[in-house]
Parts: structure tokens; C-alpha cells; sequence
């Protein structure tokens, strides 16, 4: 993620770029509150593993966006999902950090992740994260019971900061403060 100066129209853009995984030596620092972000926090696109071809490397359009943010006094895995209708939080996770949530306004079903599952959502939780040293935000999030990933960034908190993505390059750049 690199900020930038103000545009033309004083909006404040940020561009999330990939980089290579570091090592177990470049994890962050935790910190126990989150109106200063981590410096150390970056952002990275990794493949994930498929189960039906494990040997072969997986191509670049075929990439999750994949990074980690700090939540709390937690840096936790986070995707980039534009085919996600809604933004998800990890129940268990919820849990784990204390996050309060509130019920949702209209309660209606997820959707069939399995054929013998019909999951209800009944709760929003509003996360405060942090990505990098100068980027922190807030969303609000479904509650789901599922472990797909700790935190899923879907279509409606890309629309909401206005989000591009230059598929070759692997970089998503969103538009905060304005």
C-alpha cells in the first residue's frame, strides 16, 4: 500500500500493491491498540493451494489477494473477494478478540456453502483494522460460523472505497477520505 498526495479534487488515494512473503522475521509487532497502526504491517498476494492441482503453480489471474491485517491487538489473514456479495468475519474470531456485534436488521439466509447447510445471518459486526503503518479503516461485517478466512473484503467495502484493480500488476488502489 502506498499513500498518496491529495488529488485534484482532495480526495486521498492508496494503493495496495503485491509484494513477495517475508519471513518469520518480518511478522509484525503487535500493538494493543489500533488508532496506530503496525509500520511493519504490508500487504501481499499469495496463491492458494488447490486441492485438484497441488503440484502446479498456480497462475497469476487465478490469485487470491491475500494479506494480512491488524485487528485488535491480532494480525490476522484477510482476502480481497469482488465476487463476495457481502463483507465476512470469522465467527470464532468475534469471539476470540471480543468484538461486539449487533443484530442484523434483516435476517436472511448466506446461502448453500454445503449441501446439508442453510446458514441464517443474524448478526453485523462494525471491525477496525489496520493495513500498514498509515492505513486504518472500519467496516461492517457479517457474522458467519464458517473457517473460510478470518476476514473477507467483499464487493460492498470495495465500492465503498471506490476500488480499483490492476490485474497484472496484482495492486488494488482505493480512495479514503474523500
Amino acid at each position: 500500500m502506498r499513500p498518496k498526495k491529495k488529488d485534484d479534487r482532495g480526495k486521498r488515494t492508496t494503493t495496495m500493491a503485491t509484494t513477495t512473503a517475508g519471513s518469520a522475521s518480518d511478522a509484525p509487532t503487535l500493538i494493543g491498540r489500533i488508532d496506530q497502526a503496525d509500520t511493519n504491517l504490508s500487504l501481499m498476494a499469495m496463491p492458494k493451494e488447490t486441492s485438484l492441482c497441488p503440484s502446479n503453480p498456480t497462475d497469476k489471474r487465478e490469485e487470491l489477494f491475500t494479506f494480512r491485517v491488524q485487528v485488535k491487538n491480532e494480525v490476522i489473514d484477510a482476502i480481497i473477494d469482488p465476487g463476495s456479495q457481502k463483507n465476512l468475519i470469522l465467527e470464532s474470531l468475534v469471539r476470540r478478540l471480543g468484538l461486539s456485534t449487533t443484530p442484523h436488521t434483516h435476517l436472511y439466509p448466506l446461502g448453500r456453502i454445503n449441501s446439508n447447510i442453510e446458514m441464517k445471518i443474524d448478526r453485523q459486526c462494525k471491525v477496525k483494522f489496520a493495513v500498514t503503518g498509515v492505513y486504518i479503516d472500519e467496516m461492517l461485517c457479517e457474522v458467519v460460523p464458517l473457517n473460510i478466512c478470518n476476514l473477507i473484503f467483499g464487493s460492498p467495502y470495495l465500492w465503498d472505497r471506490d476500488a480499483i484493480f490492476f490485474r497484472r500488476p496484482q495492486q488494488y488502489q482505493f480512495i479514503k477520505d474523500g
